[in-house]
């Protein structure tokens, strides 16, 4: 009982702080939906090869070079991993898929930290970067909306704190 209450104040506080961040939005982008592609998931982490798929992004990720290419490909990760999220909520996989947007928002804020410490500051690779922010936040609230929150209270807040984390830094470059 008390963690859905934890679950439930700390979905209305952000939910509020989102709204400030609207107030300053024109009226006609409120409503909008993020238009922004996300790319096929391949394989997905229910697959019993998916750990193959784990190992050789970790082996790309690591020879490839700091700073933009660095980033560029941590971003599609982080896209790859949110869109899996949103194929396996369609497949009623209700854990699996908040614990992939979980891995997703880390992915995000891995890519945050590369373009901060390289001061990375590509107006075209931001944009695309704070783009992408808005599609993970439409594509979790969506998923929060879709679990049950009974059931999933820890990985909800858990998801709510890096969302807020992340967009918080991602308005910053």
């Amino acid at each position: 009982m008390q963690k859905t209450i934890t679950v439930l104040l700390l979905t209305i506080v952000f939910l509020i702080s989102l709204n400030s961040l609207k107030a300053q939005t024109p009226i006609s982008q409120l409503s909008r939906k993020v238009f922004y592609q996300l790319p096929y998931p391949g394989v997905l982490p229910d697959n019993p090869v998916y750990f193959l798929k784990q190992i050789r992004d970790k082996i790309s990720l690591f020879f490839t070079a700091k700073g933009q290419p660095k980033a560029e490909k941590l971003l599609l990760y982080s896209d790859k991993k949110i869109s899996m999220a949103k194929e396996l909520m369609k497949r009623g996989k209700v854990k699996l898929s908040l614990k992939t947007a979980i891995s997703a928002e880390e992915e995000f804020a891995k890519l945050l930290t590369e373009i901060n410490e390289n001061n990375l500051t590509d107006p075209e690779f931001t944009s695309k970067v704070k783009l992408s922010n808005e599609k993970h936040q439409e594509v979790i609230m969506q998923l929060i909306a879709d679990s049950q929150l009974s059931e999933n209270n820890e990985l909800v807040s858990k998801i709510l704190n890096l969302i807020k984390t992340n967009s918080t830094e991602a308005t910053k470059i």
